[in-house]
């Protein structure tokens, strides 16, 4: 319960207030389960503030809207930006692909996805 009333206090804050940490706004209201403030700021926000991580996040918050083709694009859009990164990255960290698979319970929505991220398949899951 702790981590919950964390992720409260932080997603009272007004991100647009905010110089910086803004992926940490959008990850804690996306936590909270109701992923339209963190849409609707970042809709706005994103041509300004428009990090590999919020891409990453804002798809994150479509597909819990269970709108696979618009998170799917956010996420090529995001690890666009990774290749030119140094070092360059071709997936999506497994990190984020936990937090979506925390916060999206429908398969159907999350199997298209999977392929964006680096996740080691075992036999064990």
């Amino acid at each position: 319960m702790e981590a919950k009333q964390e992720w409260r206090e932080v997603a009272k804050l007004d991100p647009g207030e905010q110089e910086y940490g803004h992926d940490a706004w959008v990850e804690a209201v996306l936590r909270l389960g109701d992923p339209e403030p963190a849409l609707e700021w970042l809709q706005d926000s994103l041509p300004q503030h428009g990090t590999p991580r919020l891409i990453v996040l804002s798809g994150i918050g479509w597909a819990m809207r269970k709108d696979v083709e618009l998170a799917t694009a956010l996420f090529q859009q995001a690890i666009n930006m990774m290749r030119r990164q140094r070092p360059p990255k071709q997936k999506l960290d497994r990190a984020d692909w936990q937090l979506l698979d925390s916060l999206v319970a429908d398969d159907e929505t999350k199997d298209p996805l999977k392929s964006y991220f680096a996740i080691v398949e075992t036999l064990w899951g």
